[in-house]
């Protein structure tokens, strides 16, 4: 299983992944989990029990679905973005209250881990790394992009965030969260190449490691000129390790100015 994915992964990539591309760690800590005998066994539980799923479901997110709803008279149309095998939104797919897509890098082998330890999402789980959303979904496909914890784990952020805002529909809403500067906590080893951490008011900051591993890149904002209005930012910082969240709207039509309109942070889960 873990041959196999990692050489999904080098087709993915153009090249052949390296024992520290992290790959095969990612998946090993999967296959641990959903065994029952990890560390994040109980969230896996609450993930994919169906009594137990609203104690992962997102409901601070509420108010903008039922907004969607209202302006659309449809289900929220969400993207669970480098979701992992099982997705924090089950509750709402499993209710029809939104229309549940998930995405990822490793789907095609989290499925295969999925089937050997007999749990069957409903919802799909679509095999495509972040890059390339727009190619396989197409442009303003959904209502809703969210990625949590999994922005620093992608071969490039920036583009991936880039990626985010082509599939939103107009007036559709961004959440990024995850942790502060996960790659210095983890010492830039396996998936972990890239910080991300808040400067004020809220905007969100980027560097990578470089392909030798010998120097860090200057930071940037990957979500800057691309016409976001932020409307919620955990609170500014460097400190590595601190939970992060972060909410914009893709204005309806043309560029809105960005303005903070609140501050808040939600309790973190591994995705």
């Amino acid at each position: 299983m873990l041959r196999r994915a990692l050489s999904l992964c080098s087709g993915l990539l153009g090249r052949r992944p390296a024992a520290g591309d992290g790959f095969r760690d990612e998946l090993a800590f999967w296959d641990r989990q959903l065994s029952g005998l990890g560390a994040y066994a109980e969230d896996v539980r609450r993930r994919s029990t169906p009594s137990l799923m609203p104690l992962v479901y997102p409901h601070y997110l509420e108010p903008l679905l039922e907004e969607v709803r209202a302006r659309t008279g449809a289900p929220p149309r969400v993207l669970d973005a480098g979701s992992g095998p099982l997705s924090m939104w089950a509750d709402g797919a499993e209710h029809q209250r939104i229309a549940l897509t998930c995405s990822d890098a490793l789907a095609d082998a989290y499925r295969g881990l999925l089937a050997r330890h007999g749990l069957r999402p409903r919802y799909p789980l679509v095999q495509c790394a972040g890059e390339a959303l727009s190619a396989r979904f197409g442009e303003a496909a959904f209502d809703v992009a969210w990625m949590h914890n999994a922005l620093d784990h992608t071969q490039d952020p920036g583009a991936v965030v880039r990626e985010l805002v082509r599939v939103l529909a107009p007036g559709g809403y961004l959440v990024v969260q995850g942790w502060c500067r996960e790659g210095t906590a983890e010492r830039f080893i396996g998936l972990h190449r890239h910080d991300l951490w808040v400067e004020p008011p809220g905007r969100l900051m980027l560097r990578t490691l470089s392909d030798d591993g010998r120097r860090l890149s200057g930071p940037v904002a990957p979500c800057d000129g691309l016409g976001l209005e932020l409307l919620e930012a955990s609170a500014p910082s460097r400190t590595p390790r601190t939970w992060m969240k972060l909410v914009w709207r893709k204005p309806a039509a043309g560029y809105a100015s960005t303005a903070t309109r609140g501050a808040s942070a939600q309790s973190p889960s591994r995705s």
